[in-house]
């Protein structure tokens, strides 16, 4: 995956500090994630049906 490609979205959440998680759609209607402190470190691809069941469980606070 080309991620130089790719527009690249910091999260509202970040507090300033370059401590949090960039996404990025992808053209097959897909989410990709990577590292905003090592853009260049890798990226972690979801299918939109994963990424709305993570999308869920994040608003029902499932991974505390």
């Amino acid at each position: 995956m080309g991620t130089t490609q790719l527009n690249w979205i910091k999260s509202s959440y970040s507090s300033g500090n370059g401590q949090c998680c960039e996404a990025a759609h992808l053209a097959n209607g897909g989410t990709a994630l990577r590292d905003s402190k090592n853009p260049g470190g890798g990226t972690i691809a979801f299918t939109r049906g994963e990424w709305k069941t993570f999308i869920n469980g994040v608003k029902l606070d499932k991974f505390n």
